[in-house]
């Protein structure tokens, strides 16, 4: 069975997609340093032990190997960041296998803390609600990651968007040369 991921055109219905996955970028890598340095904290008190919430699991892991991980998600996240911001194809596509895998893992993760659940009220709280929040937020990200990899490869190096005519009319690019598509016509039907 063959099935695709739906192509966003804006993130949240409001930003401009490549906005929307750069803001999306940089609230993702400030999450992963401000837990890089509480497991950090956890390590000069003495604590060898840190919580790893990882999109909305958490795990009870040694805090050396939660830095590990989430200083690779922050270098996978400057990796995103810097391939939206300069339009490189290769390092969102990058980031977007990285995502992947750590979506897998992170469902891998959900299935094994839902097998050791002790109360019901863990069971809710912290399994669902955060469980599937986290991985909403995750595969959203997925989902906008995808588009701006369909949106380079549909747009090429020389195109960029008129944000405001694509309100209007739904779809507009301008070629480098300041030039409208020729299949846009104005609001009245009348092509000029």
């Amino acid at each position: 069975m063959y099935c695709e991921w739906p192509v966003l055109q804006r993130c949240c219905f409001c930003m401009p997609l490549r906005r929307g996955v750069l803001v999306v970028a940089y609230l993702n890598a400030l999450y992963c340093g401000f837990l890089i340095g509480i497991n950090s904290y956890l390590i000069h008190i003495s604590l060898h032990v840190g919580l790893l919430v990882y999109h909305g699991t958490s795990v009870v892991l040694p805090a050396g190997l939660c830095i590990f991980i989430y200083i690779m998600e922050l270098g996978f996240n400057v990796l995103l960041l810097y391939g939206a911001h300069m339009r490189i194809k290769k390092y969102v596509k990058i980031y977007y296998y990285f995502a992947i895998s750590s979506t897998l893992a992170t469902i891998l993760l959900f299935i094994l803390e839902l097998t050791t659940i002790q109360s019901l009220y863990h069971l809710f709280v912290e399994e669902f609600l955060l469980g599937f929040t986290g991985l909403g937020v995750q595969v959203y990200l997925l989902i906008l990651v995808w588009s701006l990899l369909n949106k380079f490869e549909e747009d090429g190096p020389n195109v960029y968007e008129n944000q405001l005519h694509q309100i209007i009319s739904g779809q507009a690019k301008v070629e480098a040369n300041g030039v409208y598509n020729p299949s846009t016509t104005p609001h009245n039907g009348v092509v000029v």
